[in-house]
């Protein structure tokens, strides 16, 4: 009796855990280490080749599950709460929030490097420590915070 009762309140604490560590495995699998808090450091326009120096920047982009919020800490503003899809080589962004509300204009979203309210990137490099992404117009450079 006692057996058993040692190995049922063994062997189930240790079922849960296991169980809690893969369902954290299964919800970031196919991220390809996307999830994480960026910190943009450089905006290369596309057309004209400039690039904007950023790294004193303030502006983050945090992936997690399939929620990006935007943020720039340095003005105080609101985050940015967006869709994202990210799939192999592509990461697509759509359905921008600012508090309760949908945004409406691409205008909120230019600081952040984003161009429309749903944005196609194609993702350049993506490792444990940078982020480039690039759309239309900006090539965007980040550093894992």
């Amino acid at each position: 009796m006692k057996k058993s009762t040692f190995i049922i309140l063994t062997l189930i604490p240790l079922l849960v855990v296991s169980l809690a560590i893969t369902s954290c495995e299964i919800e970031s699998v196919g991220t390809g280490g996307l999830y994480a808090n960026w910190q943009l450091r450089q905006i290369d326009t596309l057309s004209t080749g400039n690039t904007a120096d950023m790294t004193e920047s303030t502006i983050y982009w945090a992936f997690q599950s399939d929620v990006l919020q935007l943020r720039n800490i340095s003005n105080g503003n609101q985050p940015l709460y967006l869709r994202f899809d990210h799939k192999r080589d592509s990461l697509i962004v759509s359905n921008p929030i600012l508090g309760m509300k949908e945004v409406t204009s691409e205008a909120l979203l230019l600081p952040f490097g984003i161009t429309n309210l749903t944005d196609t990137f194609s993702i350049e490099q993506l490792n444990g420590s940078t982020l480039c992404i690039s759309n239309r117009l900006y090539r965007l450079r980040f550093r894992k915070y």
